[in-house]
């Protein structure tokens, strides 16, 4: 990787190709022209927080792009470049950008409006982890507070010979979700469903990879 980036700061004609690991904490002062390829999952993603990584990332990789003397230019590749959310970023900034995000998470009772906690389940038969955690669904009728959202594949469905589902439970009180988590927990617990599953349980989820 040194010796890599070495090679870049030598300001030999150059394209670099990569993930968003290229795009944090560098310092390339002669590139001028970032491109952002294929960005259209931020946009369709099952995870409420797609585009709000998508736009730090549009950030990110644009501020790669004329960091010194020289002018800098971005292209994004996308089939909805007229998309309400893109353009606010790329024309107002990320701070209303950010404002329009948070607007429609209080809408939609997503979290930072609401408290979330995630029961994921895998396994190497495609049926089984979906089969345990219609199960821990349909154990009873969720408090009037909560609720019970899925099972539904995961972002990544398949994942070193697994297959994973998960279910997403939302409240607006953190006291109603625990209670409702608890006895989901507590029926997974005994359940003989759980023998041919690995599960888990993820309070404040970062993502729903």
């Amino acid at each position: 990787m040194a010796e890599l980036l070495d090679d870049v700061k030598t300001g030999a004609p150059a394209i670099l190709v990569g993930t968003q690991l290229l795009a944090k904490g560098h310092h390339f002062p002669d590139v001028t022209l970032c491109a952002l390829l294929d960005i259209d999952s931020g946009f369709y993603s099952s995870d409420f927080r797609s585009l709000e990584r998508l736009g730090q990332l549009v950030l990110q990789v644009g501020g790669r792009s004329g960091r010194a003397e020289k002018p800098g230019k971005v292209l994004i590749q996308t089939q909805f470049a007229n998309h309400p959310l893109l353009q606010a970023l790329i024309t107002e900034g990320y701070l209303e950008f950010a404002k329009q995000i948070l607007a429609e998470r209080n809408s939609s009772g997503l979290p930072p409006y609401a408290f979330c906690a995630l029961i994921r389940a895998e396994a190497h038969d495609k049926t089984a982890a979906k089969t345990f955690l219609e199960e821990i669904a349909d154990a009873s009728q969720p408090l009037p507070l909560v609720n019970v959202l899925g099972p539904v594949p995961a972002i990544m469905e398949r994942r070193r010979g697994r297959y994973r589902q998960q279910i997403l439970l939302l409240s607006t009180d953190r006291n109603e979700l625990h209670k409702e988590l608890a006895a989901r927990v507590h029926h997974a617990e005994s359940s003989k469903s759980s023998r041919k599953v690995r599960w888990s349980v993820d309070v404040d989820p970062v993502d729903l990879f």
